[in-house]
């Protein structure tokens, strides 16, 4: 199934701990806002949110991740 089609996923888990090469400002207040905001993946494939990196050129692409490295139940 294309990423964002099925049954309902749990929230994705942002790991700032695994962006930590990247400063603050490159995400914050551009690409999210500092306050929590649910997204979709329809966005992401406009290039929005975590694909403006994960795009396969600035990092793996968002469809070629697997569900679970973002999506982990809490």
């Amino acid at each position: 199934k294309p990423h964002g089609e099925g049954p309902q996923s749990p929230p994705a888990l942002f790991r700032h701990s695994q962006h930590a090469a990247a400063y603050c400002t490159v995400c914050h207040p551009g690409l999210f806002p500092r306050f929590r905001v649910g997204f979709t993946h329809v966005e992401m494939n406009e290039g929005r949110f975590c694909a403006a990196c994960h795009d396969g050129k600035g990092a793996r692409a968002v469809n070629d991740l697997e569900c679970e490295q973002c999506h982990v139940p809490r």
